[in-house]
């Protein structure tokens, strides 16, 4: 990212920065579009800019699926 080489001013740190972000981003990413019932593989679309990613950030604000609700969650687990 430019701000992490702005900041530290070294190619190799914010490369592995970028690396170390990757993995949870792809996984909040993938988690977020499963509560709407989309397979993670949806984050692809991404790629088709900028009409995938207009698909995906009207994705990212849509209301999450109440199927799996924190009360039936519990009634599980009791």
């Amino acid at each position: 990212m430019i701000v992490v080489d702005a900041i530290v001013g070294n190619k190799l740190i914010s490369s592995i920065w970028n690396l170390a972000i990757l993995l949870p981003t792809l996984a909040m990413t993938t988690r977020r579009l499963h509560d709407i019932n989309r397979s993670g593989w949806h984050q692809l679309l991404a790629g088709l800019f900028p009409i995938g990613t207009i698909a995906l950030l009207i994705w990212y604000c849509k209301k999450s699926d109440e199927t799996g609700s924190l009360n039936e969650i519990q009634r599980v687990f009791r």
